[in-house]
């Protein structure tokens, strides 16, 4: 191997870590030619093909990733040696972030921190990735999102978590349903469900079937969907019950002819957290962000809403409680 440009050593660490030019170029704020210029570069100094693209992602050989690990060290060493303290300011950084979200989270923690945003930083953008619940955070893990919130209680070796939210779920049906006056175990083991889809064995979805397990009740389910939004519409216009987040099932209470109920019996509380790589765990705009997002949780927790009574009274509950960020999870 040719004595190298050591900023092409850089290039094919992040092309190990990240497995995509496209997510390299956004990280790095350069062109993606210019990525791919690097990569050819870095193939004719080692005559090697280095990467095998597979689908949308670039698999490294083994002679990149023991290049990687013999190198990654010294780049670490080098950066920390040249760098001076990174200050990050809001208020002028264009500096682009991604969050992977349910749509329950979504619809939970967007509204007030694109308040805070258009308010703090304007110039900052944020691109939302649907989760995937046949991934989990294995997006990630693989370093192509920035950090995630949610209920994960399966978060693979490498990611930190800090708790900053939690609140219960219940039960929702349509008004005209069957079980709507009489909500009981019975019913609840009668008639059929929606579920949440989920692969992932720490999910709500899984802890539901373990709570449900342990009382000997068996959900008969009738369609499993990947939105718990549009899980709401659906009971609504038919006789499936559905288990959901309690701000979601009283926010679709409020548009639709839907009953929310207490489940006959005690559910598993929905933990939130924000997880993220222990990598990011220093970097000032990284931190800035949690910050904004567990801010936007305190404001959540001590948010009000509206609620009608049976007896047509006006109410009104707090969504849910604040989880203070536990110094050993999240440093």
């Amino acid at each position: 191997m040719q004595t190298p440009d050591l900023n092409l050593l850089y290039y094919l660490d992040l092309l190990v870590t990240y497995r995509s030019a496209t997510r390299v170029a956004e990280v790095l704020d350069i062109s993606q030619p210019a990525v791919s210029a690097a990569l050819r570069r870095l193939r004719m100094l080692t005559r090697d093909p280095l990467f095998v693209r597979t689908g949308r992602q670039l698999i490294p050989t083994t002679r990149a990733r023991e290049l990687q690990s013999e190198l990654k060290p010294l780049l670490e060493k080098w950066t920390q040696l040249q760098k001076e303290p990174e200050v990050f300011n809001p208020g002028i950084s264009a500096r682009r972030f991604s969050i992977l979200a349910s749509d329950y989270i979504q619809y939970l923690f967007l509204p007030p921190l694109a308040q805070r945003l258009s308010r703090n930083a304007p110039e900052v953008r944020l691109r939302v990735i649907p989760s995937n619940p046949y991934k989990g955070l294995i997006l990630l893990a693989e370093h192509r999102v920035d950090l995630a919130i949610g209920y994960f209680h399966d978060a693979p070796a490498g990611l930190k978590k800090r708790r900053i939210l939690e609140e219960p779920a219940t039960c929702l049906l349509s008004v005209t349903h069957p079980a709507a006056r009489r909500f009981d175990r019975a019913a609840y083991a009668k008639y059929r469900h929606l579920s949440i889809a989920s692969s992932s064995i720490g999910s709500y979805t899984k802890a539901l079937e373990k709570a449900l397990a342990r009382q000997h009740i068996v959900r008969r389910i009738a369609m499993v969907i990947p939105s718990y939004v549009t899980a709401a519409h659906i009971a609504a216009k038919s006789e499936y019950i559905v288990t959901l987040p309690k701000s979601i099932a009283d926010a679709a209470a409020q548009m639709l002819p839907v009953a929310v109920l207490p489940c006959p019996f005690d559910l598993p509380i929905l933990d939130l957290s924000i997880f993220f790589p222990k990598t990011m765990q220093d970097d000032p705009g990284h931190q800035w962000l949690r910050n904004q997002i567990a801010e936007c949780a305190l404001q959540i927790a001590r948010q009000t809403v509206p609620k009608t009574s049976k007896k047509g009274k006006a109410a009104r509950y707090t969504i849910g409680k604040l989880l203070p960020p536990t110094p050993a999870t999240d440093g």
